[in-house]
């Protein structure tokens, strides 16, 4: 099966395919064949128009039958699937190993939005909710929390969860504190005091029973995955069921590798050998550190941070970074609390100074580990949260939130172990070191408490789906947004002032940090600065928002749902708005608000989230109603593409045929289209590539379709692909453009229709050409007649977009405003 398997949300077991492997080459090639084969027709000359008319309609009823209607994959196939179905990193579903419907599984089509087939399959399409099979726990890590179980064969009850994440934070927690104790006793290095060989012969002996809990604790977690894998709670406990989830998935894979080094490390740790040479000690406490790191940092490659795309090996090495310096820093915590309390003792009064070094040489590690775990946290949270929106209105977020809250409270406190205590310990041993290192102990076993609570949070973000693929609720009745500074010159003026005393407070607080005389009155002065700037900043910009604010689109911004959209438009809004969309309806002259021109710049200044809690709940105030009750949801959003459409075709009036560098802005629709008998494809599948669509009529347009067939080489060449779309739909396309010169780009025949209707938005006029970038921005859009023009600036403006990077930044799909 070549391609990428994945399942849409909620599809119980559905699958698609998409052909990722076959390469523009094919295509072209194909697209080649189809319009040579039509040339020669032509330069035979032995048919005539209904010969013709009749060989074309067998093709497009082939293409009819092969794409299961106009231009719709949602209808269901025939079919079991009946070998193993894997995703990219190997993992596999055992529910579709046994059989189920499949569908979609040639070459994939672009459908229009109008014709998908509810949430859950247009929050999959839009990229809301899309993310590769997690290894940590295969399908179930887009889905396995207790509030979306309702497809689920195995529910999460409170009872069931409880467990699973009990047995999660042990294995993590066991792991952890083995690492910690192996790093702790290298730290605090060899001793022939009988305190220090005591301890270090405690921490040896809870190492081992670590790696025991780690071994059975990780047994329990497969066996509830292997349940949730299979869809029966009794395969938790059939070997077959579980050789399989070791052997057929990455996350099984991981597991076995880590449950050998923790094996190996209970054995090595079990054994009686002599560590009284100081080579024979290094290497024994080495040796165990190495097994312990091996064990834990494969955490990694069965994680969130497996299932990113792309940069996934980035995301898994911030991931095992992560999880080594939790190790170093969390683990150390326990034994050297039980190293200070035994010192502290009469008893261990040999032990001091060792005490003393060791935990001075802890807090220096303990600094470096705290910084490694902030700089690789910060990269995680940016790959798996992503947002503000992420971070306090999806659970990933919010478990964050209360994690880094756990880790603030630790920091604290040893910051206040490190300023204070530490200091203390190596002073007079009755009156002033002993009590500061027990003082110092309890404290450290607190932190150590409070560690493990960031583990158990830990433990609960691993069964939870990340922030950037759950719909996020906005918590909040108001945001922070440039756009709310438009057009308004006085508070715009107000926010920059606010921004330079802000500017200046924090200046003057890291000069209070660095300046020790004069430390308090600088820090009283910078925040009373920076109150005093956020006071003047924030509230300018402050704009309302709702708790869709930031939903993403459940239907993908594609030239089907533009054409649906703009029919809801006409039916439910032209009165009030007018049938162009400028605020000029007769409904609308009774409104206690006149109707807001749409094709204004502010339609594109909110969100997507906020036009759709409008057009669902109304505005008061302004006697728009809400259509909820007569909408449906994937219509809301459909009428929301046309929207974005409009305001950004209207804004669109004054680009011209030349491009402006470096300036992406307006996002070119995506659709689908046929070429004969070939596969469908799409606009998208040309990313990579720039693309000129050409919106032609004939005869007016055929000079200029001669120019663009005798340079079509040139342009492949260049890396620039040309589509052209008849106005009329016609379906004899092809066989219209004639012979000579032969024409081997593709020219629409199935689809043209509903491309023609959404692009036109952007232009119109008798011919039209839209340049289309590799990141799938129009660029510069050329009206006309039709005639021959200069086809050189055709050619220098796709050589400029050649030369400009690639940005960073969202694809279209994803950068909705």
């Amino acid at each position: 099966m070549d391609g990428r398997v994945e399942r849409e949300r909620g599809g119980r077991g559905a699958v698609h395919v998409r052909r990722e492997g076959c390469g523009r080459a094919r295509d072209r090639t194909a697209i080649g064949r189809v319009m040579d084969r039509v040339h020669r027709g032509l330069d035979a000359g032995d048919r005539d128009e209904d010969d013709q008319n009749g060989h074309d309609e067998p093709a497009r009823a082939v293409l009819r039958q092969a794409r299961g209607g106009e231009q719709s994959h949602e209808r269901k196939r025939p079919g079991r699937v009946g070998s193993t179905v894997r995703t990219e990193n190997g993992l596999e579903t055992e529910r579709l190993r046994r059989g189920r419907p499949r569908r979609g599984l040639q070459d994939r089509a672009l459908a229009p939005a109008h014709v998908s087939g509810g949430r859950a399959g247009g929050q999959q399409r839009s990229g809301q909710g899309e993310h590769r099979q997690d290894p940590q726990h295969g399908w179930h890590s887009s889905e396995e929390t207790r509030g979306t179980q309702r497809r689920l064969p195995i529910r999460y009850t409170d009872r069931v969860y409880a467990l699973g994440l009990a047995a999660r934070w042990l294995h993590l927690a066991s792991s952890v504190l083995l690492v910690g104790a192996a790093a702790m006793i290298v730290i605090a290095g060899r001793s022939d005091r009988a305190t220090a060989q005591h301890w270090e012969r405690r921490v040896v002996a809870a190492a081992w029973m670590w790696a025991l809990a780690a071994l059975a604790s990780g047994l329990i977690v497969v066996g509830a995955q292997t349940a949730l894998f299979e869809g029966r709670a009794e395969a938790a406990l059939e070997p077959r069921a579980i050789g399989r989830v070791l052997l057929e998935t990455q996350a099984g894979h991981v597991w076995l590798v880590r449950a050998g080094f923790l094996a190996m490390l209970a054995a090595f740790l079990s054994l009686r050998m002599s560590v009284e040479r100081r080579a024979d000690w290094r290497a024994a406490r080495g040796e165990s550190v190495l097994l312990g790191v091996a064990a834990l940092v494969p955490l990694a490659g069965a994680g969130h941070a497996a299932a990113v795309e792309p940069d996934t090996a980035r995301a898994i090495a911030f991931d095992a970074l992560h999880v080594l310096g939790a190790g170093v820093w969390v683990g150390g915590l326990l034994p050297l609390a039980l190293l200070l309390r035994s010192a502290a003792t009469d008893g261990g009064a040999d032990a001091r100074p060792y005490a003393v070094l060791a935990a001075r040489r802890f807090s220096r590690v303990a600094l470096v580990t705290v910084a490694l775990l902030a700089a690789t946290g910060a990269g995680l949270a940016i790959i798996h949260v992503g947002s503000i929106a992420g971070l306090v209105g999806t659970s990933y977020g919010r478990l964050l939130l209360f994690k880094l809250a756990l880790l603030v409270l630790a920091l604290v406190l040893a910051a206040l172990n490190r300023s204070v205590l530490l200091a203390r310990v190596g002073g007079d041993g009755p009156t002033v070191g002993r009590p500061a290192m027990r003082r110092l102990s309890g404290f450290v076993a607190v932190e150590a408490v409070l560690a493990l609570a960031i583990l158990m949070t830990v433990a609960a973000m691993n069964v939870t789906p990340p922030a950037r693929h759950e719909p996020p609720v906005w918590p909040f009745s108001f945001r922070l947004s440039f756009a709310a500074l438009e057009g308004r010159a006085d508070e715009a003026a107000r926010a920059l002032i606010g921004s330079q005393i802000a500017v200046i407070g924090l200046v003057a607080l890291i000069a209070g940090l660095a300046m020790r005389a004069w430390r308090l009155p600088l820090a009283a002065g910078a925040l009373a600065a920076l109150g005093a700037g956020a006071g003047l900043v924030l509230p300018p910009l402050t704009i309302d928002a709702y708790p869709t604010t930031y939903l993403r689109p459940t239907v993908p911004y594609q030239a089907g749902a533009i054409t649906a959209g703009a029919a809801l438009y006409q039916t439910s809004c032209a009165g009030c708005h007018g049938p162009r969309g400028a605020g000029d309806g007769p409904d609308g002259r009774g409104l206690p608000r006149p109707p807001a021109d749409l094709r204004a710049p502010h339609t594109a200044q909110h969100t997507a989230g906020d036009l759709f809690w409008w057009i669902s709940h109304g505005i008061p105030g302004s006697g728009m109603p809400g259509f909820a009750g007569h909408l449906g949801e994937e219509q809301r959003w459909e009428l929301i593409n046309f929207l974005r459409a409009l305001s950004a075709g209207y804004a669109a009036r004054g680009m011209g045929p030349t491009v402006e560098r470096d300036r992406r802005w307006l996002v070119a629709p995506d659709f689908a289209f046929a070429v004969g008998p070939t596969p469908p494809r799409a606009l998208k599948d040309y990313r990579g590539r720039n693309v000129l669509v050409v919106l032609y009529a004939l005869p007016g347009s055929r000079a200029r379709m001669s120019q663009l067939a005798q340079r079509e080489g040139t342009l492949a060449m260049l890396g620039a692909e040309v589509i052209g779309v008849p106005i009329d739909a016609d379906p004899n396309a092809i066989r219209r453009l004639g012979p000579d010169p032969r024409v081997l780009f593709p020219v629409v025949t199935e689809g043209a229709e509903t491309i023609v209707a959404a692009y036109r938005l952007f232009a119109v006029a008798p011919h039209v050409e839209l340049l289309v970038d590799r990141q799938g921005y129009i660029r510069a859009i050329t009206r006309s007649s039709g005639e021959a023009a200069d086809i050189d600036a055709l050619v220098a403006q796709v050589q400029q977009l050649n030369e400009e990077k690639i940005a960073s930044e969202a694809a279209p799909e994803e950068h909705v405003h």
